[in-house]
């Protein structure tokens, strides 16, 4: 049996012949494609983070730097002449400074991080400022001559920390901790070298031959800029004193004693009054002297006997310090102020009056001071001192005797007293008060006027041997010497009002 012709185009395969295309759902076809697209996206992702990061780092970076370059120059403007250690450690702070703006603006650091540091960075350069300004500006410049300054203790430091600060941040190094403190280290005396143990300045070992500071004695200090601000003066010594620093002082002394000096003037300079023998110490003594207060002992005592006397004979001033309780230094000052007023008085007083020209009212008043000068002198030479009695001691006792007794001393100088107290003065014993003393005598002048209106003050002159010596003998020609001397003889109290 013969198969069946079969032709293309008759027999039909059906579903055999034309497939229908598989398709695919979620598949791994359609997830490659999706993994091939996102990573893409990530890589661009990435790519344009790391751009950003990349521009946001240079923008900080350059942020940064500036704020630290800025920071850096203020320190600088602050600190002239500084040395080159100096603008390391400047450098090194603003680099620090710069790193604390970078890694906060990096997000680095959290802003109360931030902020702490950034408060230490803005009180360093606060300080740095008042450190200019109220430091360096004081210390500008040459420092004062060492040889005018007062050598004090206190002074010569001064000087040196003055030395060490002049030319900005050159003489000294300075100190910045990492609590924001600034402070400096710099040369200055070690007085433990030159000091003795009763806290006094050996000056042989602190200068050399020509004057200078033994640089041996040097040595390094440090000090926070905390205490320069606290201490007033800190870079001022105080000069040594000179009479001329106090020229209206003299000057108006002069003016007001000058009419007192005509009385005292009894030498004739072609007819001028001037001082002869010792017309000047007399005046000195009674009118100078008193004139010269305690307060203006006081306010110059310290620098005229440490700047002058004792420069001038240590070997009579030995006590480095002045002592306003010490009568040897109070006088001394006394009288350098008192020979200071006589320096720069005028040489004469006034033309002297011819004889011819007297009239007789003068001669009448010369007359009469002397009539009152006899009397006052017969009035206490025959104050009694002494009683002399007779008679018997003892019933049994066939002749009478004498004896002396001496008046008890209050009622003699009671007596005394009563002559001399219309002139200014009295006779007091010393009580502990008032600048005497227990077991003393004085003459106390008081308070009163002149007559050409000068006003005196209370004065006490010591007269204790004096009164020692009436009260052993029973002679009281001492006492009436020395008070007709001081109370009357060329008395600047002939017309004291009281």
């Amino acid at each position: 049996m013969a198969l069946p012709r079969v032709t293309p185009g008759t027999y039909n395969y059906g579903a055999y012949s034309n497939p229908t295309p598989i398709k695919y759902k979620g598949g791994l076809g359609e997830g490659l494609a999706a993994m091939a697209i996102a990573g893409a996206q990530v890589v661009k992702a990435k790519k344009e983070q790391e751009k950003a990061d990349q521009e946001k780092l240079e923008k900080n970076q350059y942020a940064s730097f500036q704020n630290q370059t800025e920071y850096k120059n203020l320190l600088l403007s602050n600190m002239p002449n500084a040395t080159a250690g100096n603008i390391e450690k400047i450098t090194l702070l603003a680099d620090e400074f710069g790193k604390n703006e970078f890694d906060y603006l990096q997000g680095n650091k959290t802003f109360d991080e931030y902020k702490i540091d950034q408060n230490k960075y803005q009180t360093i350069l606060n300080k740095f400022k008042n450190f200019k300004n109220y430091v360096l500006d004081k210390a500008e410049g040459a420092e004062v001559d060492f040889n005018l300054i007062r050598q004090t203790k206190g002074d010569i430091e001064k000087w040196g920390r003055d030395k060490a600060f002049s030319y900005g941040a050159q003489g000294f190094e300075l100190i910045l901790d990492d609590g924001g403190d600034v402070g400096f280290k710099y040369s200055t005396i070690d007085w433990d070298k030159v000091t003795n143990e009763n806290g006094e300045i050996d000056f042989e070992k602190l200068y050399n031959p020509n004057g200078s500071v033994n640089a041996s004695l040097m040595k390094t200090v440090s000090t926070s800029i905390d205490d320069l601000f606290s201490e007033k003066n800190a870079f001022a010594p105080n000069l040594k004193y000179t009479y001329a620093q106090d020229a209206q002082f003299f000057n108006d002394s002069i003016q007001k004693l000058t009419p007192e000096a005509a009385r005292y003037a009894k030498g004739n300079d072609n007819g001028f009054a001037v001082f002869q023998g010792n017309d000047k110490e007399k005046f000195k003594n009674e009118i100078v002297l008193p004139a010269i207060t305690d307060e203006a002992v006081k306010l110059r005592g310290v620098q005229i006997y440490e700047d002058i006397l004792r420069l001038q004979d240590p070997d009579t001033y030995k006590e480095n310090f002045f002592d306003m309780e010490n009568p040897t230094h109070v006088t001394a000052v006394r009288n350098a102020l008192a020979d200071q007023v006589l320096i720069n008085m005028p040489q004469s007083f006034g033309r002297i009056p011819k004889d011819t020209t007297k009239t007789s009212a003068f001669a009448e008043q010369t007359a009469a001071r002397e009539r009152r000068l006899n009397a006052a002198r017969n009035t206490m030479e025959n104050i009694e001192i002494a009683t002399t009695k007779t008679g018997k001691s003892d019933p049994m006792q066939k002749e009478e005797t004498t004896a002396n007794f001496s008046r008890p001393i209050d009622n003699i100088l009671s007596d005394f007293n009563n002559t001399i107290l219309n002139r200014g003065y009295k006779i007091i014993p010393g009580d502990g008060t008032g600048g005497t003393e227990k077991g003393e005598y004085y003459v106390e002048r008081m308070e009163g006027v002149t007559a050409t209106g000068m006003k005196l003050g209370k004065d006490l002159i010591p007269i204790t041997s004096i009164i020692e010596d009436l009260q052993k003998t029973n002679n009281s020609q001492k006492l009436v010497d020395r008070l007709m001397s001081l109370v009357y003889e060329e008395d600047p109290y002939s017309k004291f009002e009281i």
